[in-house]
Formats: C-alpha cells, structure tokens, sequence
C-alpha cells in the first residue's frame, strides 16, 4: 500500500523536534503560495493518467515520463555542416 504524498510527508517530519518540524510547515506555506499553480499540475496529471489507453501499474514506482510542452513551439536549430573541406 503506498502513502498519499502528505501522509509520507507527516511520517518524514514526525522523526524531527517540533520546532523543526514548524520551521518545515512554514516553509512549505511559504512554497505553496508562490507557486499557486502546483495543485492545476497535480490535477492534469491525475486527469493525464485517468485517460491513458494503457493502465499504469502501481507497484512500479517511477514510470510516469512528463514532457514540457510549450504553446509556441521554438524551431529545431539546423543540422551542423561537415567541415571536411573547410580549413
């Protein structure tokens, strides 16, 4: 049985002292807030895998493969010209 993220979270930090542990959250809050997108990331990943035509396999840890995708794709750069005859 695998832990939800904040359940692995919860037992990571309960091996530390309390005001650790506080100085974490805090952090944490800190992350959230300047990165408010975190949560649509999340949800289109979850959305991704729901609808994929090959089922994922949970008891393989490490599969998923995200690749960025830009609404303007740059070009690809030309291939290299050989310089065999340049000198």
């Amino acid at each position: 049985m695998t832990l939800s993220p904040e359940r692995q979270l919860a037992a990571f930090l309960s091996k530390y002292a309390p005001d650790m542990v506080a100085e974490a959250e805090a952090v944490l809050a800190t992350i959230r807030a300047r990165l408010p997108g975190a949560a649509r990331v999340r949800a289109l990943m979850t959305e991704a895998i729901a609808r994929s035509a090959k089922p994922f396999d949970d008891t393989q840890p490490n599969r998923i493969v995200i690749r960025a995708v830009a609404a303007k794709q740059r070009p690809r750069r030309p291939a290299a010209r050989s310089k065999k005859g340049a000198r």
